[in-house]
């Protein structure tokens, strides 16, 4: 797939990144430079650097890996469409960035204090976030009136029907305690809704998950569900409040903790047989031999077959047209991991790699990161979407999933981390030898005169710093991949 994308990707953007990459760094050269200095010019470097900084490394690294692809390479195509969504994303944020930042000093002038339109913006960025957070908060909450009631037509067990009472109960609570927050919004009682927003979002996926064939035992989780409530409440400090605002959090907690103990009482009324440890230990034997298995090989052939199996899965969940809307977004990025689970290179064993073996290896590093992450997104789709079709099989499916590509991922970066710390050597060897041909430099000594400053000297001296930066630079990439402990202590001293 797409023979010719990564040659297309190198012509047209390489020197554009490149490009941009410097101007990142003069910025924050500049910003290092004027770091005592109280000016909008340096106001303006922070806040670009700010926004920007993540977003530019993501670009250059997602360059590094298009040019370490091998010629010929069948996974290159699927790789460089995967490497350029990143940049369609790095690019729409960076040009957002800018044009806030642009707007906000836009018709200000050097000589206005830079307080005042951060302070608007800050204003304008809270009254947005402020609505989101209340908005959604109470769409939640009427949500759950909705859910309880829509249960409590069709389940007919009736210490269920006691508990989604309970429920019923508690939902108006929160109601007012929403509305309070609404008239009295500011940036810690905003937090504090937030907090229990996500929460009750909990309560809504348990309340739509009971079916008619639910058993009471189920209230044990709704009993998980309303502590996790419980601790949210009042997680915020509210001791700048208003007194209202702050009673009307603490009665809140009191009832959820009132109707946590409701229901767990309700829960130990039930006598039904439970799942024994034996049980439970056979359902999740799986992963714990994923875990604690000791491979011979890149990844191990069970991680990878079992991945192949749920991809099949998902692939048959996904010809069902309600459950095709939630996993659509996320076929693509299916199809690029069953290319890399097909991968021969993952089946070979640690021993016999070559280093050129392991140079391909960091070819699926980033696949692999962009393919958890998408995975993620339906995942949190899912648990925060109400309604979802075939919720709870999608949530495992998904669960699962994320689960081996996260193993691969890191098993795939063990190896790559081997090659990555010899590269370091020779890069140490390069700035020790720019260092010590500046040091012999003339106008490093103290003999003074035309010679010192020539032509030529000056043009050794731009020579050498420009190498001793690029190397810094290389070497600063390879610290920050293996942490400041492995710098060798040459280096240090």
């Amino acid at each position: 797939m797409y023979p010719n994308l990564c040659e297309a990707i190198l012509e047209k953007l390489s020197e554009p990144i490149k490009m941009l990459v410097k101007e990142a760094k003069v910025a924050e050269k500049q910003a290092i430079r004027y770091a005592g200095e109280k000016s909008v010019a340096q106001e303006l470097r922070l806040a670009i650097l700010d926004k920007i900084t993540p977003s530019v490394t993501e670009l250059s690294r997602g360059l590094n890996v298009i040019k370490n692809q091998e010629p010929g390479d069948r996974h290159s195509g699927m790789i460089s469409m995967n490497v350029l969504e990143t940049f369609a994303g790095s690019i729409d944020d960076i040009m957002n960035s800018l044009t806030r930042i642009g707007a906000n000093v836009e018709g200000e002038g050097l000589s206005s204090p830079v307080s005042e339109p951060r302070e608007e913006v800050f204003r304008e960025v809270f009254e947005q976030v402020s609505e989101i957070v209340y908005t959604d908060t109470n769409q939640s909450v009427t949500d759950l009136l909705c859910n309880i009631e829509t249960a409590q037509r069709n389940i007919p067990n009736t210490i269920i029907l006691e508990g989604l009472r309970q429920l019923s109960s508690l939902q108006k609570d929160l109601a007012t305690t929403v509305t309070k927050v609404g008239e009295n919004r500011n940036e810690t009682s905003i937090s504090a809704l937030e907090n229990i927003g996500q929460s009750i979002n909990l309560l809504n996926n348990f309340v739509i998950d009971l079916t008619p064939s639910s058993m009471g035992s189920v209230l044990e989780e709704c009993g998980v569900v309303l502590s996790i409530l419980e601790d949210s409440v009042l997680a915020t400090d509210l001791s700048s409040q208003p007194s209202d605002i702050k009673d009307e959090f603490s009665n809140l907690k009191d009832r959820v903790k009132e109707v946590r103990l409701n229901i767990i009482e309700l829960s130990e009324q039930v006598d039904e047989p439970r799942q024994t440890s034996d049980d439970q230990m056979a359902v999740g034997d799986n992963v714990v031999v994923v875990l604690e298995e000791t491979s011979v090989t890149v990844v191990p052939e069970s991680l990878l077959e079992d991945t192949k199996s749920t991809l099949d899965q998902l692939q048959d969940s996904a010809s069902v047209p309600s459950a095709r809307m939630v996993l659509e977004p996320l076929l693509p990025h299916a199809v690029a991991l069953y290319e890399i689970s097909n991968d021969t290179l993952l089946r070979k064993q640690k021993d016999q790699l070559s280093e050129e073996d392991r140079q391909r290896l960091q070819n699926c590093v980033v696949p692999l990161e962009l393919i958890e992450d998408r995975i993620i997104e339906a995942l949190d789709f899912v648990m925060l979407t109400p309604g979802t079709p075939q919720r709870t099989e999608l949530k495992n499916l998904l669960e699962h999933l994320q689960y081996n590509v996260a193993v691969m991922h890191q098993q795939v970066l063990d190896e790559t981390h081997l090659a990555e710390r010899r590269d370091s050597v020779p890069i140490i060897e390069e700035i020790k030898k720019s260092v010590i041909v500046l040091q012999n430099l003339p106008i490093m000594s103290e003999i003074s005169g035309d010679e010192a400053v020539s032509p030529e000297i000056v043009k050794e001296i731009v020579e050498c710093v420009s190498a001793l930066e690029h190397n810094l630079a290389t070497l600063y990439e390879v610290v920050m991949v293996e942490g400041m402990d492995q710098m060798p202590p040459n280096l240090l001293q």
